[in-house]
């Protein structure tokens, strides 16, 4: 069930939003749960939403304010919603969808809306990793969840985003032809989560402040997926 959230500071604004946002779901037949928030405080004490209508000026900490303390690996997709368009350059960041200007409209709405909740579905995909060893273990995992994969002779190891260290029996070639639209070979025995990446010199920089090899060879193509991988994106 998606679970959608209003911040705004303004009593008739909120009001306005919920009841184009009531629309769209009844028009879509959507499961989903809707809550309000009158600050960005009260937003980020919660932060279980998977997207939020977020007001970009607002007393005590504004949008912009709380976009910055999400969490890096945070689901939550922002729509913002703003009285003055000059504030927009610096509200852009991962996770935004995009903006809409008082006075909101439904149109508008419904179309950031869309993106939103194509954008859910596909963080929403997961795999399987399964291990025989002494007993047979499989266990879903989220792909947004998964930073990178690395392989040695004996197994595969899949690093979580919440430390865990996952082992798989299946061969990191597998992975990669598994997952080669979200993931990219950093070298012969890395699979890299673009999702994570900071930046790309001599090594790749993970937004976690890991650092992961970056083989010569993998240079060229690595980029070049990377490249590929963020003009697919709906959020940037």
């Amino acid at each position: 069930m998606l679970s959608i959230a209003i911040c705004d500071d303004s009593k008739e604004s909120r009001d306005t939003i919920k009841t184009y946002v009531e629309k769209f779901f009844a028009e879509k037949a959507y499961i989903y749960k809707l809550s309000e928030f009158a600050s960005g405080e009260e937003l980020l004490a919660d932060e279980t939403s998977d997207i939020v209508l977020l007001d970009v000026e607002m007393a005590g900490i504004d949008g912009v304010e709380v976009k910055n303390k999400l969490k890096y690996d945070s689901k939550t997709r922002i729509i913002f919603v703003t009285s003055h368009s000059e504030v927009m350059a610096e509200a852009f960041g991962a996770n935004v969808i995009g903006f809409l200007t008082k006075p909101i409209d439904y149109k508008m709405l419904s179309g950031k809306l869309e993106e939103a909740v194509a954008g859910y579905s596909r963080d929403s995909r997961y795999i399987t990793i399964e291990s025989s060893g002494n007993v047979y273990k499989a266990e879903k995992i989220l792909l947004m969840d998964i930073v990178y994969i690395k392989s040695d002779d004996r197994y595969t190891e899949i690093i979580v985003n919440d430390g865990r260290q996952i082992f798989s029996d299946k061969g990191i070639g597998s992975y990669e032809q598994e997952l080669k639209e979200d993931f990219g070979l950093a070298s012969r025995s890395c699979l890299v989560n673009f999702r994570y990446v900071k930046a790309i010199d001599k090594n790749i920089k993970l937004k976690t402040e890991e650092s992961v090899s970056l083989s010569r060879r993998r240079v060229k193509a690595f980029k070049e997926q990377y490249r590929e991988y963020v003009k697919r994106q709906v959020f940037i």
